[in-house]
């Protein structure tokens, strides 16, 4: 219970008018205060038991309060909104229980007796008759008052609770927001840098400047590593990271991130190694959560190691009877220290300063890892000693199946599409239309522009395209309302299949599904890479084709 809180004062007593006799009748310990805190009147129980001189006194100087503690003056003793318990002191000391009605100028104290338990029922200073039948009465009082005061403080906690929560969710619908809008505004220019630099790469350039371009390059695409580890976060923290179960094949992806890091681990003369201990080779699970936990065990052991060797093995397991898979990264690294590892897994934090100083990063690799295996059902360890290397393990339970044929097959080459394609670009940024149109350039296609959706519209109109690649967030008319008219024109008219490839700032799964929901073929994230224009572009418009003939 919260004493001298912020709560309204209990009232089940508010209207209980009793006349002197009445009161010395149902409340022979009773006191009645004046509002200078002076005892007026008392009942004939105290009166008796403390003398005469009871009358006139300060409240304050002959009794020691219990409950509420401290309180010594009128106001304080009219905030107390719970039960009493004081000692009155007389002729015999007494310990009293009871509560207390406001009446403007004065106060009641409706008083009960608190037996001594050490005494004997014959030498208490008060006896049975003294109260009866005033203990069952004030026994009522005292529970209606508490029960009141319960119910009191349950709404105001219900209802400040309420407003918290009303806080935190619209603190997270801003954070949300924010995060949604600096994806948007980073993305958009990032696209035009590292677009830009792919341009300049193929270009004749002196060693010196190609080093330049490769710094550029590579910071380029350490930023928007951090902005998506920033925003996978934010998904977790909120609830709305969602995991996509299906076959793949682990084999497969353990050693594509093998052959990520290899190079790179070369170059430092470590030796990387990666063996399996399993019973097949297809499982069931999200395979790009379970390649995002193994690529960043297996980055950070490449980044902290020196000199030695990685070792990576993935093996099935069984724990407490459950079927795991194993994965493990074995370094000979710097380690880390037994009280670092306590707090290894927090978000933005490292072994200590130094470690970033030196490695650089932001320590958010290792707590979006943990939440992720523990979102799949599964714990992540680590066992390390300081320049004595380091061992992380994901235990991850994911079902094996037979079903080799339910793994979607990688092509060795996309399709081609079968010859120059004539393309429209709908983007309102101009650097990325001219990015774009240099891209389609290179791969031998023609194109047109439009600035946003009501001009696409206007110039599909005039023409047919044989891919459209479209931005959404555009002035004027965005591309999924552009995409939702231009569908249903298709219906209308009975125009050919125009395959959209959507290109967003957008990074976020719910516009992504908003994308596809209006008609869109593909989504794909700012920024992006010629490689990826191409290969996408070549995907589409190939299943096209093939529902167009079939």
């Amino acid at each position: 219970m919260i004493e001298g809180g912020p709560f309204p004062q209990a009232t089940p007593a508010e209207g209980l008018e009793l006349s002197p006799e009445e009161l010395s009748t149902l409340f022979p310990a009773h006191l009645v205060l004046g509002a200078d805190g002076v005892i007026i009147d008392a009942g004939p129980s105290l009166r008796r038991q403390c003398g005469p001189d009871l009358l006139g006194r300060c409240f304050f100087d002959c009794v020691t309060l219990e409950r509420p503690a401290g309180v010594g003056c009128m106001d304080g003793l009219r905030a107390h909104r719970r039960a009493l318990i004081l000692r009155l002191e007389g002729e015999q000391s007494l310990r009293l229980r009871g509560l207390l009605l406001d009446r403007g100028e004065r106060l009641w104290l409706m008083l009960g007796h608190i037996p001594d338990l050490q005494a004997e029922a014959g030498r208490q200073p008060l006896q049975i008759a003294d109260f009866s039948p005033t203990d069952g009465t004030l026994d009522m009082m005292l529970a209606a008052e508490m029960r009141s005061g319960m119910l009191a403080e349950t709404r105001a906690l219900a209802t400040a609770l309420e407003e918290q929560r009303n806080k935190a969710e619209a603190a997270n619908r801003a954070k949300s927001a924010f995060l949604t809008t600096m994806s948007h505004e980073i993305r958009t220019p990032m696209n035009a840098v590292l677009g830009v630099a792919n341009i300049l790469a193929d270009t004749e350039l002196t060693d010196e400047q190609r080093d330049w371009l490769d710094v550029m390059t590579a910071s380029g695409h350490s930023l928007m590593e951090l902005l998506n580890n920033i925003l996978d976060l934010s998904k977790i923290e909120a609830g709305l990271m969602e995991l996509r179960p299906e076959p793949f094949d682990l084999r497969e992806l353990a050693r594509s991130v093998h052959g990520l890091f290899a190079p790179a681990a070369a170059m430092k003369d470590i030796r990387m190694t990666l063996d399996f201990d399993l019973e097949g080779s297809v499982y069931v699970g999200d395979s790009l959560r379970v390649r995002q936990v193994l690529s960043n065990l297996v980055g950070n052991a490449t980044k902290f190691t020196e000199a030695g060797q990685i070792a990576i093995t993935i093996r099935d397991r069984v724990e407490e009877g459950r079927r795991l898979v194993e994965l493990s990264v074995k370094d000979t690294g710097i380690g880390i220290s037994a009280e670092a590892i306590s707090r290894l897994f927090r978000a933005f934090t490292q072994a200590d300063s130094s470690t970033t100083r030196r490695y650089g990063g932001t320590g958010l690799g290792l707590s979006i890892s943990k939440s992720l295996v523990e979102q799949m059902g599964g714990d992540i360890r680590v066992q390390s000693r300081v320049g004595r290397g380091s061992t992380f393990t994901a235990l991850i339970p994911l079902a094996m199946t037979e079903q080799a044929d339910a793994v979607r097959p990688v092509p060795a080459a996309v399709p081609d599409p079968g010859g120059p394609l004539h393309a429209l670009i709908v983007e309102d940024n101009a650097t990325n239309r001219l990015i774009l149109s240099h891209y389609l350039r290179r791969m031998g296609h023609s194109y047109d522009a439009a600035n946003n959706g009501q001009q696409a519209i206007a110039l599909w109109e005039e023409q047919e395209y044989d891919v459209i690649i479209m931005d959404i967030e555009m002035p004027v008319l965005d591309g999924l309302v552009a995409t939702r008219e231009l569908r249903r024109r298709e219906r209308a008219l009975g125009r050919r299949y125009t395959p959209i490839i959507a290109l967003s700032a957008d990074a976020m799964m719910q516009k992504r599904e908003t994308a596809l929901s209006v008609g869109m073929d593909s989504y794909l994230t700012k920024p992006v890479s010629l490689e990826e224009i191409e290969e996408r572009i070549r995907t589409i418009c190939a299943e096209t084709s093939r529902q167009a003939s079939g």
